[in-house]
């Protein structure tokens, strides 16, 4: 109650005063207690020992005071609290989170992204802890992404990209766990919805990859790229992947021929001192080594 009390009253301010507001010593102070009393739930939800009463009595009412105003909010008013506790709860309940993740994204992915993709710097706690909750999501309750509606499962590809790109080393580095995860949960679920997700994404996520890894502003993560790229090109090496990865129109190719043509293209873009055959061999041992543990 004291948080949905505070929270009306700093967007009824926000509505009638504007942004400028925020920095008003009183509405500071309502921020302050909005964010201890996150923390507090926090720590209840961390302690509690039946989760069945957390996941049935407790998220509906949550959700509802938190949620809402976490999406409706200007960026300036939304809480990085709200994002860790929502991290702590599917952390918390794993599999009995998984109804409720559609509900969590649908509030705070789209607005979230908008703040923290403009640039690298802003929003840096908000950023950190929606990757985070990302991160939760996909360990717990990995078959809930599989569920939620194509555009929304695209975003989250996008922003797990946008993570491992970035230049902070703890979101980087985040980024490329959440990737590794997600692989791992797709070859382990199998099936046509594996197939759909390596047609719909393995190309991006094979250039991306190949992106940052000859990017010597991440040279840091050097290891959890080979990794990633060892695992892409052994998913084409093993043929674990049938769907066609190349567009529709293109006749007479195999997913291996594609890949190889492609990653050979995408090299000498990248380093145009290389000559084709030198990459060529390059790309033929990409294939060959993957099957050697990284």
């Amino acid at each position: 109650n004291v948080y949905k009390a505070y929270s009306e009253y700093i967007s009824h301010r926000v509505t009638t005063e504007g942004p400028r507001c925020m920095d008003f010593s009183d509405i500071r102070l309502m921020m302050v207690a909005k964010r201890e009393t996150l923390a507090l739930i926090k720590v209840f939800v961390q302690k509690a020992d039946d989760v069945n009463v957390i996941a049935k009595s407790f998220i509906p009412p949550l959700f509802e005071a938190v949620l809402g105003d976490y999406k409706r909010n200007i960026p300036k008013a939304r809480e990085a609290e709200v994002l860790s506790l929502m991290a702590v709860l599917v952390n918390k309940l794993k599999g009995l989170a998984a109804p409720h993740v559609a509900r969590i994204l649908e509030a705070v992915f789209e607005c979230t992204l908008g703040m923290i993709t403009a640039d690298f710097t802003a929003f840096p706690d908000i950023r950190l802890n929606f990757f985070k909750l990302l991160q939760a999501i996909n360990q717990h309750c990995f078959g809930a992404l599989f569920s939620i509606a194509p555009s929304h499962q695209k975003l989250v590809v996008q922003s797990i990209v946008w993570a491992f790109r970035h230049q902070e080393r703890n979101i980087c580095e985040t980024g490329l766990d959440i990737l590794q995860q997600l692989l791992t949960n797709v070859d382990t679920a199998g099936g046509e919805g594996a197939q759909q997700f390596y047609q719909a994404y393995f190309v991006t996520l094979l250039q991306d990859t190949l992106w940052v890894l000859t990017d010597r502003l991440h040279k840091f993560a050097f290891k959890q790229h080979v990794q990633i790229l060892s695992h892409l090109f052994g998913l084409v090496e093993n043929n674990t992947i049938t769907a066609p990865l190349y567009p529709q129109d293109v006749t007479g190719k195999t997913n291996k021929m594609f890949v190889g043509e492609h990653v050979c293209t995408l090299l000498l873009g990248y380093f145009n001192n290389l000559q084709p055959a030198q990459v060529t061999a390059f790309v033929t041992g990409l294939f060959s080594l993957s099957k050697d543990p990284v």
